[in-house]
């Protein structure tokens, strides 16, 4: 039983790890999409309308780019906290001596509707991944941070450089 439980645990770990790459890399697309969004908008010859219209288009979208962006590095952190907890448990049960290692794979029953996990891995896993990820979350806080300027940064660009154009083609 000890082998199929270490097991258990170097699947979970190769599981979030790939989560966590993944979310990760849709975390950057969200920038590229606004990116891409940005330089057509600014790139675009347009009329007083079409301007005003293309900036409350960058701001609903830079608005949604910033939810999901958000989203995917909480997703990110969480999937990071359960491939640490995944680790410290299996340096754990590899070292024990004790024989009834049942407690490690006991899934705990869950009303939390809004993540699958609780529901689905070990009740010691998610314990332990709570703790992870209150205290590592700290360390992705930057590169979410520098995410979210950037998106901003761009919406910015868009709206100044459209306003400056606006300015250019009013009548004298």
């Amino acid at each position: 039983m000890k082998n199929q439980i270490l097991n258990y645990y170097e699947n979970t770990i190769i599981y979030y790890g790939n989560y966590h790459n993944h979310k990760e890399i849709s975390a950057w697309a969200g920038l590229v999409l606004q990116i891409l969004i940005t330089t057509f908008i600014i790139q675009s010859d347009s009329c007083l309308y079409d301007s005003i219209a293309y900036m409350v288009f960058s701001l609903i979208i830079t608005i949604s780019l910033n939810m999901y962006v958000k989203s995917q590095h909480d997703l990110k952190d969480l999937a990071a906290s359960y491939v640490a907890a995944s680790n410290e448990l299996l340096s754990e049960i590899a070292l024990t001596d004790k024989t009834d290692l049942r407690s490690y794979l006991a899934i705990d029953d869950s009303n939390n509707i809004i993540y699958q996990a609780p529901n689905a891995l070990p009740k010691i896993l998610i314990d332990k991944a709570e703790k992870y990820n209150l205290r590592y979350s700290k360390s992705s806080r930057m590169t979410r941070i520098l995410v979210l300027l950037l998106l901003n940064f761009c919406i910015f660009i868009v709206v100044f450089l459209k306003i400056l154009k606006l300015i250019a083609t009013l009548p004298n």
